[in-house]
């Protein structure tokens, strides 16, 4: 298979990307199971496309860095399994929090500031 491995996007209905890999939907896709010679165009398994599943794309490749049109894409069972295990994270992604309209207001002046080499008036 040209593309396998985890949807990690999803531009539904017209597609979707497994690891980075831009794969198109036609109206003459295929969709089947891992381990099933049996697939069929009617979206039965369609509702499975979403981030995390597993999938395996036969299709027409017209270079690594274009859109794959699939021409089959085969699902694993697992949809109703639980899955668990370890893996190392790499990376945290963080957002700094929003900047809230009190955070913008200015700070109020001490009651009495300090004068520096000034004289009273």
């Amino acid at each position: 298979y040209p593309v396998e491995g985890y949807i990690t996007a999803s531009q539904m209905p017209q597609g979707f990307e497994v690891e980075g890999r831009v794969v198109r939907l036609t109206p003459a896709t295929s969709f089947g199971l891992i381990d099933s010679n049996t697939s069929s165009t009617a979206p039965l398994l369609s509702h499975l496309l979403r981030v995390g599943a597993y999938v395996q794309v036969d299709g027409d490749s017209h270079g690594s860095k274009k859109p794959l049109e699939a021409t089959l894409v085969r699902f694993r069972d697992d949809w109703n399994r639980k899955l668990s295990g370890t893996g190392v994270i790499l990376r945290v992604v963080h957002r700094p929090a929003p900047r809230t309209a009190s955070r913008l207001q200015p700070r109020p002046l001490p009651a009495n500031p300090p004068r520096s080499g000034c004289a009273p008036p």
